[in-house]
């Protein structure tokens, strides 16, 4: 089944040339896209990114999308769960990689003060409200996060496909 919601916030416009089969509950699109104005929550793409996309309800989903620096590539099973994706923007890059029962997470230089924008720190209890929920707040102390803070955060998680419960590391270079 296609997911209902979504945790983070997706804006831009799409063009899409292509064919669309099969029926309102098994649609099939391949063809060319471009994305313009393209962001993921706070972070901004290359204004424009094209590339392609092949839904197939037996075979999976790909999308492979482009710009002179950025990159966005999805491969997803035909119940919609990631095999392999990487989202590239400038030298931020993050991959998720599906090994059967654990999930790998690489991020390589993520500036500090995005993440940050990811989460809100209540100002009373002592609490965080996240797009993740159990997951940042597992990682990052909400105290942590309350402080002015930047640098590039870089890590490496490998977490269960079916608890969620795993472990990682983090590293966070040039603090400031």
């Amino acid at each position: 089944a296609i997911p209902t919601s979504f945790p983070l916030v997706l804006e831009g416009l799409i063009n899409f040339n292509g064919t669309i089969t099969g029926s309102g509950i098994k649609p099939e699109f391949l063809g060319d896209i471009i994305l313009a104005d393209f962001s993921l929550d706070s972070l901004k793409f290359d204004p424009i990114l094209q590339g392609n996309i092949n839904l197939n309800s037996e075979q999976g989903t790909s999308l492979n999308i482009t710009s002179s620096k950025d990159k966005i590539t999805l491969q997803l099973n035909p119940n919609f769960s990631p095999i392999f994706a990487e989202i590239k923007r400038d030298q931020i890059v993050a991959t998720l990689t599906d090994q059967q029962t654990y999930f790998d997470f690489n991020l390589s230089q993520f500036p500090l003060h995005l993440l940050r924008n990811l989460v809100t720190v209540c100002q009373t209890n002592d609490c965080l409200k996240t797009n993740f929920p159990g997951v940042v707040e597992r990682i990052i102390p909400p105290t942590l996060l309350a402080q002015n803070l930047d640098g590039q955060v870089s890590s490496h998680f490998s977490f269960s496909s079916h608890t969620k419960n795993g472990t990682g590391k983090i590293t966070i270079d040039h603090p400031v």
